[in-house]
């Protein structure tokens, strides 16, 4: 490939790559938002006491988290942490993105700890698979 060539698609990759980069920021962005909702991904006492924001850090979590990694926040005005874990990617039917997910919780002192598994949806949802 000449370099006259190879302009083009270098400009290409950077700007692909700055619409990737992070702002440091935990604030769910334009990006994120694009995700879709997320139901109720995690179910119980777990679920119940999740807010939106919550929810949406468990969206962000399957999307951007590797397996055995975890993503952590404080919810509740501090009485709650939270820790999710996507443990396993799989494809799911038709090829879709599936993830198996720890989440644990520490609701007024209690803990708690529940395993989920979720598809990606073609308009970026995820969607609980259920036994």
């Amino acid at each position: 490939m000449t370099r006259a060539a190879a302009a083009p698609v270098g400009t290409l990759l950077t700007a692909l790559l700055a619409g990737c980069a992070s702002t440091g920021d935990d604030a769910p962005g334009p990006a994120s938002r694009e995700l879709g909702s997320t139901g109720q991904l995690v179910d119980g006492y777990i679920g119940q006491q999740m807010t939106d924001d919550d929810r949406n850090r468990v969206r962000r979590a399957l999307e951007e988290t590797g397996d055995n990694r975890s993503s952590t926040w404080q919810g509740g005005q501090g009485r709650v942490s939270y820790k999710v874990t996507p443990v396993r990617t799989f494809a799911g039917a038709g090829g879709s993105r599936c993830r198996d997910f720890d989440t644990q919780a520490s609701i007024d002192g209690r803990h708690q700890k529940i395993r989920g598994t979720a598809c990606r949806q073609p308009d970026g949802s995820w969607r609980p698979l259920t036994d």
